[in-house]
């Protein structure tokens, strides 16, 4: 009896022991890695690296197979659904490059008027789908950003009702009423006729989003929109009632790109990196495919992957 508690306490004594390095093996291997994971954060966190639960980007809500929001303001909310389009595609897969799933993405409607001032308040991180030319261009309405690209580059097209198929050039629409998009600048070997225009023609309606165009254009209010023709020949899909005439603009584009808050030289080269990878990828391709289905325009159908230049490596070293 006695040997036999004797044996029991033995082996309890036993099991203790053993229990015991166990337990401090188990917690120094826990704040070994915890001083590894917070050496990896702090290497990681630099101050230009976008960082929090979500990511907040930018685009155009009105435009039909570029970046337009069902939810219209609610998009916000989507969980990174609510917008669809070639330049929302872009913007998903830059979010996700940076470590953010579709659902941490609140997508901010954003025109060239409201820019700078979400930029000031930190309501953005980056702007997808913006003109390279109003980004760049010296001027008034300049912005203070880097920009990313362009990824895109598109012709410039002129948008008119049935009636006046004859205004096919740009030449024609002086003394006509035209309205163009804020921030929707041609590329600086056209920008120059497209300002000179606007001087000459009767009535130069300047509005913040394509839609508004599009609904002056609808009412007879002006005789024509020029803006991108991928852009309007998606409008003029979407209305439905009306028929327009869509013309292309012989030597003329404009360019797309993403910005970020000018400084942000980390961010600016990540995004430039990862547009050339999309495009190296074939998934440029694959995203503008959905634009080139149901087009009639043989330059859009004839449209390849751009070259983007590889950022200065000291700029993201």
């Amino acid at each position: 009896m006695g040997c036999e508690r004797m044996t029991r306490t033995r082996q309890t004594h036993v099991r203790q022991t053993m229990q015991k390095p166990l337990f401090f093996s188990a917690l120094v291997l826990m704040l070994v890695s915890l001083i590894l994971l917070g050496g990896c954060s702090v290497q990681q966190a630099q101050v230009s690296d976008v960082v929090g639960p979500t990511i907040n980007i930018g685009v155009a809500f009105d435009q039909p197979g570029m970046s337009f929001s069902q939810r219209g303001v609610d998009a916000t909310r989507s969980g990174g659904h609510g917008v669809s389009g070639f330049h929302a595609d872009i913007a998903r897969e830059l979010a996700l490059d940076l470590g953010y799933s579709e659902r941490q993405i609140n997508w901010v409607d954003v025109t060239d008027q409201n820019q700078n001032l979400l930029f000031s308040t930190g309501k953005v991180d980056m702007v997808v789908g913006v003109s390279q030319y109003s980004q760049t261009s010296a001027g008034e309405g300049e912005h203070a950003v880097e920009f990313s690209g362009p990824y895109l580059t598109a012709p410039l097209g002129i948008m008119v009702s049935p009636a006046s198929e004859d205004l096919a050039t740009l030449e024609s629409l002086r003394s006509k009423r035209v309205c163009t998009v804020r921030g929707e600048y041609p590329d600086a070997a056209t920008a120059t006729s497209v300002q000179e225009l606007s001087h000459q023609t009767a009535q130069n309606f300047e509005q913040d989003t394509y839609s508004q165009c599009m609904a002056a254009l609808g009412t007879g209010t002006v005789d024509a929109v020029v803006g991108s023709e991928i852009v309007l020949e998606q409008f003029a899909h979407s209305i439905q009632g009306q028929s327009f005439r869509l013309h292309e603009v012989e030597n003329a584009t404009l360019s797309y790109g993403v910005s970020v808050p000018q400084g942000d030289v980390r961010l600016w080269a990540k995004i430039q990196n990862k547009l050339r990878d999309l495009v190296s990828k074939g998934q440029w391709t694959r995203f503008f495919s959905e634009l080139q289905k149901d087009t009639s325009s043989a330059t859009i159908r004839q449209m390849k992957a751009p070259q983007i230049s590889e950022p200065p490596r000291e700029k993201y070293d």
